[in-house]
Protein backbone atom coordinates (compact mmCIF):
# COMPACT_ATOMS: atom_id res chain seq x y z
CA UNK A 1 0.00 0.00 0.00
CA UNK A 2 1.48 3.32 -1.12
CA UNK A 3 2.12 6.15 2.10
CA UNK A 4 1.60 9.63 1.08
CA UNK A 5 3.57 12.25 3.26
CA UNK A 6 4.49 16.05 2.94
CA UNK A 7 7.01 18.16 3.82
CA UNK A 8 6.44 20.85 7.06
CA UNK A 9 8.44 23.36 7.90
CA UNK A 10 10.65 23.23 10.98
CA UNK A 11 9.10 25.95 12.65
CA UNK A 12 5.94 23.73 12.99
CA UNK A 13 7.87 20.96 15.01
CA UNK A 14 7.85 21.15 18.77
CA UNK A 15 11.35 22.98 19.77
CA UNK A 16 12.00 20.33 22.40
CA UNK A 17 12.11 17.40 19.34
CA UNK A 18 13.70 19.77 16.50
CA UNK A 19 16.64 20.08 19.15
CA UNK A 20 17.11 16.32 19.59
CA UNK A 21 17.16 15.71 16.30
CA UNK A 22 19.88 18.79 15.75
CA UNK A 23 21.77 17.10 18.23
CA UNK A 24 21.32 13.78 17.12
CA UNK A 25 22.47 14.13 13.52
CA UNK A 26 25.24 16.17 15.02
CA UNK A 27 26.37 13.43 17.02
CA UNK A 28 26.14 10.56 14.60
CA UNK A 29 28.02 12.39 11.77
CA UNK A 30 30.62 13.54 13.83
CA UNK A 31 30.88 9.64 15.63
CA UNK A 32 30.88 8.43 11.59
CA UNK A 33 33.07 11.37 10.14
CA UNK A 34 31.02 12.66 7.82
CA UNK A 35 29.99 16.41 7.15
CA UNK A 36 26.22 16.62 8.58
CA UNK A 37 23.42 16.60 6.65
CA UNK A 38 20.48 18.56 6.20
CA UNK A 39 17.45 17.50 8.52
CA UNK A 40 13.84 17.65 6.59
CA UNK A 41 10.29 17.11 8.46
CA UNK A 42 7.55 15.57 7.16
CA UNK A 43 4.40 14.32 8.01
CA UNK A 44 1.24 11.70 6.67
CA UNK A 45 -0.27 13.24 3.75
CA UNK A 46 -4.52 12.36 3.46
CA UNK A 47 -6.10 12.07 0.40
CA UNK A 48 -7.50 15.50 -0.74
CA UNK A 49 -10.97 16.28 -0.94
CA UNK A 50 -10.92 16.72 -4.71
CA UNK A 51 -9.43 12.67 -4.61
CA UNK A 52 -12.10 11.19 -2.26
CA UNK A 53 -14.39 13.00 -4.56
CA UNK A 54 -13.09 11.74 -8.02
CA UNK A 55 -13.09 8.36 -5.79
CA UNK A 56 -16.88 8.69 -5.27
CA UNK A 57 -17.78 9.78 -8.57
CA UNK A 58 -15.05 7.80 -10.95
CA UNK A 59 -14.37 11.12 -11.90
CA UNK A 60 -10.34 11.63 -13.22
CA UNK A 61 -8.50 12.31 -9.83
CA UNK A 62 -6.46 14.90 -9.67
CA UNK A 63 -2.43 14.79 -8.74
CA UNK A 64 -0.97 14.50 -5.54
CA UNK A 65 -0.52 18.13 -3.57
CA UNK A 66 2.05 20.05 -4.09
CA UNK A 67 5.50 19.14 -2.04
CA UNK A 68 4.06 15.89 -1.21
CA UNK A 69 5.43 12.08 -2.44
CA UNK A 70 5.14 8.73 -1.94
CA UNK A 71 6.49 5.63 -0.40
CA UNK A 72 5.89 2.13 -0.79
CA UNK A 73 5.33 1.78 3.02
CA UNK A 74 5.05 3.58 6.33
CA UNK A 75 7.91 5.29 7.14
CA UNK A 76 9.94 7.14 9.88
CA UNK A 77 12.52 8.84 8.36
CA UNK A 78 14.32 8.82 5.09
CA UNK A 79 17.30 9.56 3.22
CA UNK A 80 16.87 11.01 0.10
CA UNK A 81 20.43 11.91 -1.10
CA UNK A 82 24.01 12.30 0.93
CA UNK A 83 23.20 15.48 1.72
CA UNK A 84 19.69 15.25 3.30
CA UNK A 85 17.38 13.41 6.02
CA UNK A 86 14.01 13.87 6.11
CA UNK A 87 12.34 12.96 9.73
CA UNK A 88 8.92 12.15 10.41
CA UNK A 89 7.40 15.45 12.35
CA UNK A 90 4.98 13.61 15.55
CA UNK A 91 7.88 11.33 16.81
CA UNK A 92 8.58 12.92 20.15
CA UNK A 93 11.88 13.76 20.95
CA UNK A 94 13.61 10.18 22.12
CA UNK A 95 12.54 8.61 19.04
CA UNK A 96 13.46 11.51 16.93
CA UNK A 97 17.23 11.05 17.94
CA UNK A 98 16.73 8.03 17.27
CA UNK A 99 15.70 7.44 13.98
CA UNK A 100 17.73 10.69 12.87
CA UNK A 101 21.15 8.86 14.05
CA UNK A 102 19.32 5.54 11.64
CA UNK A 103 19.46 8.03 9.14
CA UNK A 104 22.61 9.62 9.62
CA UNK A 105 24.14 6.29 9.20
CA UNK A 106 22.24 6.22 5.71
CA UNK A 107 23.77 9.03 4.55
CA UNK A 108 27.50 7.72 5.49
CA UNK A 109 26.82 4.53 3.51
CA UNK A 110 25.92 6.58 0.49
CA UNK A 111 28.56 9.02 0.67
CA UNK A 112 30.68 5.71 1.44
CA UNK A 113 28.94 3.13 -1.43
CA UNK A 114 26.71 5.33 -3.26
CA UNK A 115 23.20 4.06 -3.63
CA UNK A 116 22.45 0.32 -2.99
CA UNK A 117 22.63 -1.91 -5.52
CA UNK A 118 19.66 -4.27 -5.44
CA UNK A 119 17.70 -5.79 -2.43
CA UNK A 120 20.34 -7.69 -0.87
CA UNK A 121 22.35 -4.96 -0.59
CA UNK A 122 19.48 -2.72 0.63
CA UNK A 123 18.76 -5.17 3.08
CA UNK A 124 22.06 -5.17 4.17
CA UNK A 125 22.53 -1.31 4.90
CA UNK A 126 19.27 -1.18 6.46
CA UNK A 127 20.13 -4.19 9.07
CA UNK A 128 23.01 -1.84 9.10
CA UNK A 129 21.34 0.99 10.15
CA UNK A 130 19.39 -0.68 12.53
CA UNK A 131 21.89 -2.11 14.48
CA UNK A 132 23.63 1.67 14.88
CA UNK A 133 20.38 3.00 15.93
CA UNK A 134 19.97 -0.23 18.45
CA UNK A 135 23.65 0.27 19.78
CA UNK A 136 23.34 3.81 20.33
CA UNK A 137 20.15 4.48 22.16
CA UNK A 138 21.22 5.18 25.38
CA UNK A 139 22.84 8.24 23.28
CA UNK A 140 19.66 8.71 22.02
CA UNK A 141 17.91 8.44 25.39
CA UNK A 142 20.35 11.16 27.07
CA UNK A 143 20.33 13.34 24.43
CA UNK A 144 16.46 13.70 24.75
CA UNK A 145 16.20 14.21 28.28
CA UNK A 146 19.09 16.81 27.73
CA UNK A 147 17.05 18.59 25.54
CA UNK A 148 14.46 21.14 26.67
CA UNK A 149 11.75 23.84 25.00
CA UNK A 150 13.47 26.39 26.45
CA UNK A 151 15.72 29.07 24.71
Amino acid sequence: MTRRYREVDASEIPVRTRRAAESAVAFASTHLGIIRPEVRWFVACPPTVGEMFAGMTSAMAPGPPPGSFEVDEAILGQTASDELVWLRANLGARRTAEVAMHEVAHVFQRRLMGSPQGSLEYDGREAQARAYETDLREIARSIANATTEGA
